[in-house]
């Protein structure tokens, strides 16, 4: 099942010297990701070890680690619908 999320990444930029510098935080883009190859989620905290209600990490299959705009009961719920479908052996 194919589902769009709100991702959260950093924009980075490299100097000649090979340093990394931070260009611009927290750019939301969307992401079309498949329910079916999220392997884990949890959650992310800030500087004073809040947890962020608003954002998770999620890691997909063969693609890496997302952080996403949706609370961690949504994705709990998505993954679980997957689990609860039957699946025949020789169909996607």
């Amino acid at each position: 099942m194919l589902r769009i999320f709100k991702t959260v990444s950093d924009l980075v930029k490299e100097d000649i010297e090979g340093n990394s510098k931070v260009v611009k935080k927290d750019i939301i883009t969307k992401c079309q990701i498949n329910v079916d190859d999220i392997i884990c989620h949890g959650e992310i905290y800030n500087d004073r070890g809040k947890v962020l209600k608003s954002m998770i990490r999620i890691h997909v299959k063969d693609v890496g680690n997302f952080i996403v705009k949706e609370k961690f009961d949504i994705i709990e719920s998505l993954r679980n619908e997957v689990d609860k479908r039957t699946k025949i052996k020789g169909y996607k």
